[in-house]
């Protein structure tokens, strides 16, 4: 069974993970932000999200692999994202023990029900864009709660990788927060049983040297 981390019931953090598995931080998103990126993914424009085949292949959409949508935003809402996860660039390069580049883009998920991603991890030596080998650090910005305003969506990180030695930790989605990982840990978003699961993702990459 995996090990939620969401608040005071959750078991101490010493015995379910340790840096540099899990970064935290609550309350990055304000809640208008919030509310706002939530609006826009329910009633504004989006498209499926695409994923890159085995083998290096062009990104296509495959819905039994990856069903979501990335919802459109406008600059000043994209660049507003940017610069908080920028703003905790040193923190994370510190987290992680390496530089890392500035983020240049984030994307705006649209989990509806009966969307998810299946187990995969977020760097890939074999991809068409170099900066996707360079990934270091997987970022989450969770827009609403489970619970709240949708059920399931769970990310669940596997620290074990395929070996399954231990048991998976899941990340309760909780408006406001940011959690961060190694992109190449495995991980998978569970299905979202109903409602809809909005997130903010970005990806940090190591500093050329």
């Amino acid at each position: 069974m995996a090990s939620p981390v969401d608040d005071g019931d959750a078991p101490p953090r010493d015995a379910v993970a340790s840096p540099p598995l899990l970064f935290e931080r609550d309350a990055v998103l304000a809640p208008d932000l919030c509310d706002l990126l939530c609006a826009l993914a329910t009633t504004g424009t989006s498209q499926p999200v695409e994923v890159q085949p085995a083998g290096g292949a062009d990104f296509v959409v495959e819905q039994d692999v990856r069903r979501a949508w990335e919802v459109d935003v406008t600059d000043e809402v994209h660049d507003a994202l940017v610069d908080l996860v920028n703003g905790l660039r040193p923190e994370l390069a510190a987290w992680c023990g390496q530089p890392l580049e500035p983020c240049d883009a984030v994307a705006v998920l649209h989990y509806p029900p009966g969307a998810f991603y299946r187990t995969h991890r977020d760097v890939n030596d074999d991809a068409v864009d170099p900066a996707i080998a360079r990934r270091v650090v997987s970022v989450v910005l969770f827009a609403n709660s489970a619970g709240e305003s949708f059920a399931g969506g769970t990310l669940r990180l596997f620290p074990s990788g395929e070996d399954e030695s231990l048991p998976p930790l899941d990340i309760v989605p909780r408006a406001g927060r940011l959690v961060a990982f190694p992109s190449a840990l495995l991980h998978e978003v569970t299905p979202v049983d109903h409602g809809d699961r909005v997130a903010v993702v970005a990806w940090l990459q190591a500093a050329s040297t």
